[in-house]
């Protein structure tokens, strides 16, 4: 289905506070403790450099009414360069990954380090244009995470709705093996408890959040948060 662009900028802009919270620089501390992983270096984008980057939208260029794309600063790399060069990265702006483009948002520093980041940058898509149109509306920056890259393709996710303290089971991704139904259950109640315990230990408001366990009783990672809206 086809996003409605301006509907959907109003939503975002209507509860743009709980959509910078989801950030991962924004979690309340000690949650990211529980994150499938923590960035190898952090990236920032001023409000300016955000709106450059945005411009290459095309329906997000129209709706702010700008004629023309605009240059997309070279951004410092402290911290980026201890990086091994060979190890493959997730790139995440802000609270969004490419998940529409997958290729954009997986790189090695090596490549990253030749080519910089014009290209994934100049790909943002429509949804994640209007995520990030919170960060526009309050002024605020952001930054570019670079993540590790985790395979987690022998992993189950899950997506959990929180609204007001009771967690549902929204979405199961995992490809079954012989034997993984006889534990189906027990995993996803192990998953919903985890939920429920995150979200009361850090007073999480209405929200989605993405988890994967690796079928480890002691392994369920939090992937990442977003605002029930």
């Amino acid at each position: 289905m086809r996003l409605d662009f301006a509907a959907t900028i109003r939503r975002i802009e209507a509860c743009a506070d709980r959509v910078i919270e989801t950030s991962f620089e924004n979690w309340p501390e000690g949650l990211a403790d529980h994150a499938l992983a923590r960035p190898l270096a952090s990236l920032w984008f001023t409000p300016r450099d955000l709106e450059a980057v945005l411009s290459h939208n095309p329906p997000y260029r129209r709706l702010r009414g700008w004629s023309v794309e605009r240059d997309i600063p070279a951004l410092p790399r402290t911290g980026a360069e201890a990086i091994d060069g060979d190890r493959s990265l997730f790139l995440k702006l802000g609270p969004c990954s490419w998940h529409e483009r997958w290729g954009l948002g997986v790189g090695s520093q090596a490549a990253l380090a030749a080519h910089g980041f014009g290209t994934a940058l100049r790909n943002v898509t429509d949804r994640m244009a209007v995520i990030l149109h919170a960060f526009v509306t309050r002024g605020e920056g952001t930054y570019l995470h670079l993540f590790p890259f985790i395979d987690l393709a022998t992993a189950r996710e899950y997506r959990v709705l929180m609204r007001s303290g009771v967690a549902g089971l929204q979405h199961v991704k995992h490809h079954e093996r012989p034997g993984d139904a006889a534990g189906r259950q027990d995993a996803d109640n192990r998953i919903i408890g985890t939920a429920c315990r995150l979200a009361s230990t850090y007073r999480l408001k209405d929200c989605v959040l993405d988890l994967a366990s690796t079928g480890r009783e002691d392994d369920i990672r939090l992937i990442e948060i977003n605002p029930a809206v």
